[in-house]
């Protein structure tokens, strides 16, 4: 059995969202910043519940999920990262230090990229506007022996194991390398060429399909 550690819901795929998220904010000024910084959908979703003014702004993206969001929503996207790395801070300083940026990101994050842009000399703010909290499930919830488990996050990896222990007999899929890094030691995971959920399924369903 695959399970997905998301609200996301995908065919023959079980559906176990150990985290929620709410927002933290009710408005956001936007009128001293030249671009926005997103580096996740959930983040997306919520600004543009709050004032689709952020339309009005250059986006800088990271995360491929991130940037079909923007796009969707009618976002103007000047520069997509599929990760983060010194590379993407390089690129951000080189080509975009004479923008004020706004970072609208999580209360935890995995990265500290609005550091690291400060500490490259890029005029950058940061603004929390949401936070997570696990899901709690009884052990009735837990995944069966064998399962093949989908992480999309470090925080996914966290909320998992604050429900359930680790069986060696479940099989793990990483969304990317930072959460195959949160992962207990000793456990070995699956990491797909893309970070977009759609892609972990993939490798889940071969995975299991060879099992």
């Amino acid at each position: 059995m695959i399970y997905l550690l998301s609200q996301s819901k995908k065919d023959k795929v079980i559906s176990l969202p150990v985290i929620e998220t709410f927002g933290v904010v009710n408005s956001i000024d936007f009128k001293n910043y030249d671009t926005l910084l997103f580096t996740s959908k959930n983040c997306v979703e919520i600004v543009d519940a709050i004032d689709e003014h952020w339309k009005d702004l250059k986006i800088i993206s990271i995360g491929k999920a991130t940037t079909q969001k923007i796009k969707e929503l009618g976002g103007d996207v000047i520069l997509s990262s599929k990760g983060y790395g010194t590379s993407l801070v390089e690129d951000i300083a080189t080509h975009f230090s004479h923008l004020k940026i706004l970072f609208l990101r999580p209360k935890v994050v995995a990265t500290q990229v609005g550091l690291n842009l400060k500490n490259f000399g890029v005029s950058i703010d940061e603004k929390i506007v949401y936070e997570t909290q696990c899901v709690l499930y009884d052990m009735s919830k837990r995944p069966k022996k064998g399962s093949i488990i989908i992480f999309t996050s470090p925080s996914t990896v966290k909320c998992f194991l604050k429900s359930f222990s680790w069986d060696m007999s479940y099989k793990a899929i990483a969304i990317g390398t930072v959460t195959a890094k949160a992962l207990p030691k000793g456990v070995d995971c699956i990491i797909p060429r893309e970070p977009l959920i759609d892609s972990c399924v993939q490798e889940a369903q071969k995975l299991e399909k060879n099992s």
